[in-house]
């Protein structure tokens, strides 16, 4: 079997860093596209049927697909085996397998890992079939692949954010300004962080309700 090169602070810090843009882009992505539609209905009185009419909602609509896809891939790239053919990736598989961690720590990053992995099994025929590659029997069958239960998103970030603060906070020494760290991936944010990507989609959404015209004739037709 191919052995692992010793991990680097640099390794876990850029592993880390991945796992954080990951979160952002999930954050922003539920924050904006998920919730919109409610919103809109609440305080316009305006259905997702209405507004995929106007020329707003038909542009959001295919910037909601292209951020859904983005989020699919980034995270099917942190589920990589650790090392194919010549490459090593920076991965799941890559930090559970070391050999650092104490036997209650292996077990934990396990566990973590186990979870996070059923949630991927759930989305990797989307990853494999329709995004990554345009297979024929999928298109040509109309299936639908990558569905998950509400909130087991949320439940995966939660879990990330578990492994990647064992991960950083093996390398205490690290020369850079933050030291220990705890990442808390929640769809809400951290209060009180000014840059929040939760509370930016937000605010985003909030005035893309405000914003939209409801007599426009190709706004909201009656």
């Amino acid at each position: 079997m191919t052995q692992l090169a010793p991990v680097t602070q640099t390794d876990a810090q850029a592993f880390c860093n991945l796992c954080q843009w990951v979160y952002e882009c999930w954050a922003v992505h539920t924050n904006l596209f998920e919730l919109l539609p409610a919103r809109l209905e609440e305080e316009r009185n305006v259905s997702l049927a209405k507004f995929m009419e106007t020329p707003y909602g038909a542009c959001l609509d295919r910037l909601n697909d292209m951020s859904h896809e983005y989020v699919i891939l980034h995270i099917a790239k942190l589920h990589d085996p650790a090392i194919q053919g010549q490459n090593e990736n920076l991965s799941i598989d890559f930090f559970v397998r070391r050999a650092f961690w104490s036997e209650d720590e292996e077990s934990t990053i396990r566990e973590i890992a186990a979870k996070l992995n059923g949630f991927y099994d759930q989305i990797k025929n989307a990853r494999n079939k329709i995004l990554a590659h345009n297979d024929r029997v999928v298109y040509g069958e109309g299936s639908l692949l990558g569905s998950f239960s509400e909130g087991e998103d949320e439940r995966y970030f939660r879990n990330l954010g578990l492994l990647c603060s064992m991960i950083w906070n093996k390398f205490p020494n690290r020369n850079v300004p933050y030291g220990a760290r705890t990442f808390e991936f929640t769809k809400s944010g951290i209060n009180g962080d000014l840059l929040n990507p939760s509370s930016e989609a937000s605010e985003l959404r909030e005035l893309i309700v405000k914003a939209l015209p409801t007599t426009h004739n190709r706004a909201c037709p009656e």
